[in-house]
């Protein structure tokens, strides 16, 4: 069975699994950073196209300056304070909003100016669990789920289990949108939290 590595963030998409690491201004880990060990791989030309994402991002840069509309979450400014952003050459750019108040919770927007590839399936999940009376690694298969992003219904996965450093990590699909002066983008989704926030999250963005 394939496995998979990076930091999504963190994570950014799909053009965008994590190749480089995820926080304020260094994110922490997502899917594509974590041990070969710990996921299954969904299908190599997403994860390809995530770690294209990844690499090519560095901090700052102008999102004017971006060909695609840029997908904010507004309401999370609002209360969180304004996002760290970095972007690429290629036009790639990620914003990563985090809660000052309180550790792994936080929302990735990844934006690309080409479609993320189709996921053929959500990864397997693996966790640490008690068995037989030890500690070990346990692999269960997950179904997709859904979230609505702009009036769009939007499959959805576990990246993550998290424990240590990390939050658990939830991802969407490649998502297609159409931004209010009428550019089209592609982006992803990704949450980290510890106190069960997606797929709430997921709605918070916006124009």
């Amino acid at each position: 069975m394939k496995t998979t590595t990076t930091l999504f963030f963190a994570g950014a998409l799909c053009l965008g699994v994590l190749a480089t690491a995820c926080g304020p201004t260094t994110p922490r880990t997502t899917l594509s950073n974590l041990p070969q060990s710990s996921v299954s791989v969904i299908d190599p030309s997403w994860e390809k196209a995530n770690e294209i994402v990844m690499s090519s991002l560095n901090e700052g840069g102008s999102l004017a300056a971006l060909s695609i509309p840029v997908l904010r979450a507004p309401s999370l400014e609002s209360s969180w304070g304004k996002p760290s952003v970095e972007t690429s050459p290629q036009g790639f750019y990620r914003l990563t909003y985090e809660d000052p108040n309180r550790p792994f919770e936080r929302l990735l927007i990844y934006g690309s100016p080409k479609p993320f590839p189709r996921p053929i399936a959500p990864p397997k999940i693996l966790s640490e669990e008690m068995v037989n009376g030890g500690l070990g690694t346990v692999e269960k298969t997950q179904r997709w789920q859904s979230t609505t992003v702009l009036g769009q219904t939007v499959p959805w996965y576990i990246e993550s289990t998290g424990g240590g450093a990390d939050g658990e990590y939830f991802s969407t699909v490649g998502i297609r949108l159409t931004g209010p002066d009428d550019r089209v983008g592609y982006y992803r989704l990704v949450i980290e939290t510890i106190t069960g926030q997606a797929p709430a999250r997921f709605s918070k963005v916006g124009w």
